[in-house]
């Protein structure tokens, strides 16, 4: 039964109350747009009803089976009442359109570059959807989903509100909550799962509006989105971490305003903000980046209604503006404003409140260069560069010059000075980073194609070998760097991990100021270590490696006195050689800085003090 019911629990959490709002709303045109809608719909909904049952004492499994049943018995009223609405055109239509753009001059031709980026699009979601297989059959392996994220889902799941939250926000553990409530077990494979629709959604969103819209911009922005968020390997797409499902949530209610065919339908119309309202108050209930796009959206809404909406007078405009505004005053305030008082009331802890804390005292510019050398490591050069330029671009361009001024610029430049001591931080603007590089690549390959047209004939051989051997150039010469950073992070890689961490701890904390004698020959080929190992290619072969008996030790020791500062020592070793280390520990020459049953770190005490 156990199976049973976790198919149950996916279903209503991940589709079914969104499911019915979207029919009811009759915006269930296109098999992407009902899926977006029923998703996200559905984990705010379902968020607000563990927190009514929780606030209420209800037992909450046997609420939720009558819950179930009664929106099975709505979807059956709705299939009679109001049959699926279904896509405007088929998807076969709208393939076809984007493929054969309207001002191609031959009309049956179809344009090789839009069939590229929708096959490199088809594969950007195919690549994602790997991860599934794996996320239902695996647990949940990150400190902050076990530590932190889980362990607030078995609060809830307890019927209790969980404690020591950091202010963050609780819309993915409540509905966990609810994917063990009615599993019976807290299965972790379920969220674990469900994390991977997030980041699924997301490139869907970009494919399915570039095909509604025919705008190549939006398929490339699905190509960079999905390169953004599989940095580290793609290894937070399936992690439960709450980054990337706010990244889905914060890009959703712009999809739903791309979508909108301004028909006349005022139903529709306000249907379609009332829902991206509701991904909006999803978005700031999911992580606190949320708060961002909740400040922002009246702004960017009213923009957008004095463009779609020409025959709504100021009046009407200001009105919509205004309910919006007091749907994300009332529910999302709420939960910030109790855990705030907690905090002052000593219930809580406010987390990581000082920057200057977590960046290690560095300066504005320091955490620049870091952001950028960060971003450096996982992305290649040339391809960082050339969203920068084309993020850059795309703010002189009237198609995403508001999403960029608004959101893409202003986010990142905040995650680089506050945030950018984990890259985690920036994932709400990886959508939108992705449709402003996105759009200013477009616009810069619409430019060259006019010149290029404007060229004679003759020159344009000569020109795409020059154009194809500045690129070859560019890329040697940026990627060299790369070659060598990947060389470098391999070597780091080598031997024991821990100890190799505390060296490079210690290393970036304090320095080394003279050589280290050590037993761990893996030390001499680890990048920026290896300088200060000591090593006479001249000694005896006793004396080579000095540490493996107890005379040579002395004798270095003596002799290099001033030199010789650090000893590292991987265990097991000679007992005789351990006991003339642990005499001088017991007499005070030497300095433990660090300690396991596998190593050993000391400090010669003629050093000077860190």
């Amino acid at each position: 039964m156990t199976l049973l019911w976790s198919l149950i629990a996916l279903v209503q959490v991940a589709f079914l109350p969104g499911y019915l709002i979207a029919r009811w709303l009759r915006l269930d045109d296109g098999l992407a747009k009902t899926w977006t809608i029923s998703f996200g719909l559905s984990l705010i909904a379902n968020y607000h009803v563990t927190l009514l049952l929780n606030l209420l004492g209800l037992q909450a499994r046997t609420w939720l089976c009558a819950l179930i049943a009664i929106e099975i018995l709505a979807l059956f009223r709705l299939q009679q009442s109001r049959p699926a609405r279904g896509p405007a055109e088929p998807a076969a239509v709208r393939v076809t359109r984007f493929l054969i753009p309207s001002k191609a001059a031959d009309p049956h031709a179809v344009s090789g570059g839009r069939l590229l980026l929708l096959l490199l699009g088809i594969a950007s979601l195919a690549w994602i959807a790997m991860f599934l297989p794996a996320a239902f059959t695996s647990i949940f392996e990150g400190y902050d989903a076990l530590v932190s994220w889980n362990r607030w889902a078995l609060d809830w799941t307890n019927g209790q509100l969980p404690v020591w939250t950091l202010r963050y926000p609780q819309l993915l553990p409540a509905n966990w909550a609810m994917l063990y409530t009615l599993a019976g077990v807290p299965l972790q494979f379920l969220p674990k799962g469900l994390s991977v629709l997030f980041p699924l959604t997301t490139v869907g969103m970009f494919i399915d509006a570039g095909l509604r819209r025919s705008r190549p911009e939006y398929l490339l922005a699905a190509v960079l989105t999905a390169a953004l968020m599989s940095f580290s390997n793609g290894r937070y797409i399936a992690s439960g971490y709450a980054d990337l499902p706010v990244a889905f949530f914060a890009l959703a209610p712009f999809y739903l305003l791309a979508s909108w065919n301004d028909d006349g339908d005022r139903a529709r119309g306000r249907a379609t903000i009332a829902v991206a309202t509701a991904f909006v108050i999803g978005c700031a209930l999911t992580k606190q980046a949320g708060l961002y796009l909740a400040l922002l959206f009246p702004f960017l809404l009213y923009a957008f209604l004095h463009k779609h909406m020409p025959t709504a007078n100021s009046a009407e405009r200001l009105r919509i503006i205004a309910g919006v505004t007091a749907a994300l005053l009332l529910l999302i305030a709420p939960w910030y404003l109790f855990k705030q008082i907690q905090v002052i009331q000593g219930f809580d802890v406010p987390g990581n409140a000082s920057s200057s804390g977590v960046h290690r005292g560095r300066s504005f510019p320091e955490r620049a260069v870091r952001a950028w050398k960060i971003w450096e490591l996982h992305l290649s050069s040339p391809l960082l560069w050339s969203v920068a330029l084309g993020v850059a671009l795309s703010a002189f361009t009237r198609r995403t010059a508001a999403i960029t001024v608004a959101i893409t610029l202003p986010f990142t430049l905040i995650w680089v000075l506050l945030f950018s001591y984990d890259q985690r931080n920036l994932a709400l603007a990886f959508p939108f980073i992705g449709l402003s590089a996105a759009t200013g690549a477009v616009v810069a390959g619409d430019w060259l194609r006019a010149q290029w047209q404007r060229w004679p004939r003759a020159a344009h051989r000569g020109g795409a070998a020059a154009l194809l051997a500045a690129i070859v150039l560019t890329f040697g010469v940026m990627e060299s760097g790369r070659i060598a950073a990947l060389h470098d992070r391999a070597l780091r890689d080598l031997g024991n991990d821990e100890i190799n961490a505390f060296l490079y701890s210690y290393l970036e904390r304090h320095g080394f100021e003279g050589r280290i004698l050590t037993n761990y020959r893996l030390l001499s080929s680890l990048p920026d270590l290896a300088e200060y190992v000591y090593l006479d290619r001249d000694a005896a072969a006793s004396e080579f490696w000095p540490l493996r008996n107890p005379d040579s030790l002395k004798s270095v020791l003596k002799r290099e006195r001033g030199n010789i500062r650090y000893i590292v020592v991987l265990k097991p070793m000679e007992f005789p050689v351990m006991a003339i280390l642990h005499d001088g520990m017991r007499k005070g020459e030497l300095q433990v800085l660090y300690r396991t049953r596998r190593a050993l770190v000391l400090r010669l005490r003629n050093t000077p003090e860190p």
